[in-house]
């Protein structure tokens, strides 16, 4: 039981760290967490740890933790890994598209469009990245995709998430989704290539902006 309630807290303090729903230099109290979550210090601690091992957190003795700064460099690397992996997935061709794939993800980016419209990020977010996740599944690369997204990208999660605050950069990402939708449905991989490679280098031009709005948010060694 204990082992279960652990892990569900961590999945929610993961998903309220990530959406910046708790920021760079929050700290989290056990106590206020064993009154408001209504369990033993046990399973609290168990998410610590987790979160800890994910350098979302550090842990303070005795009393809690605290929301870590975003790793400038780790962010820059997970990155990478992201972009290496889904470009040599579009090079090798591996992406099967079929009618059910081009009518999931037109869905998709209409409700991106409905986000917008709403301004709602935490769920432009999470379409974004069903959008990304439904061209690894249509490689019959799920298994990869959830290698790196649950357990290599946070700090790179939310350097997105944070970019999306940003006037205009949520409607570049539906251009530059629907362009990759297009190219898709033509079967023209060498144009989803190059589009997928500058919309996943994009964040590059969008860091000195984010620098200096947010410079409490940002660990640079």
């Amino acid at each position: 039981m204990k082992s279960t309630q652990g892990n569900e807290i961590y999945i929610k303090l993961k998903k309220d760290i990530i959406s910046l729903k708790l920021e760079p230099g929050a700290q989290l109290s056990i106590k206020e967490l064993i009154s408001s979550l209504g369990v033993s210090r046990s399973p609290i601690r168990d998410a610590f740890l987790k979160l800890s091992n994910e350098r979302l957190v550090d842990i303070i003795p005795q009393s809690g933790c605290r929301v870590t700064t975003i790793d400038v460099n780790r962010a820059e690397q997970e990155r990478l890994i992201r972009k290496s992996v889904e470009l040599e997935m579009i090079r090798r061709k591996m992406l099967v598209v079929d009618r059910e794939f081009i009518l999931q993800q037109k869905s998709n980016l209409m409700f991106q469009n409905n986000a917008i419209i709403e301004n709602d990020l935490p769920k432009f977010f999470k379409l974004d990245e069903e959008f990304h996740k439904r061209l690894f599944e249509s490689s019959g690369l799920l298994y990869t995709w959830e290698i790196i997204e649950n357990n290599t990208c946070s700090s790179y999660q939310r350097v997105r998430v944070l970019s999306m605050r940003v006037s205009g950069v949520a409607n570049n990402i539906l251009e530059q989704h629907d362009g990759m939708r297009r190219v898709c449905e033509s079967g023209d991989f060498d144009k989803l290539f190059e589009i997928d490679k500058v919309h996943l280098s994009k964040i590059n031009e969008e860091f000195p902006y984010l620098f200096e709005k947010f410079p409490t948010y940002f660990t640079q060694k």
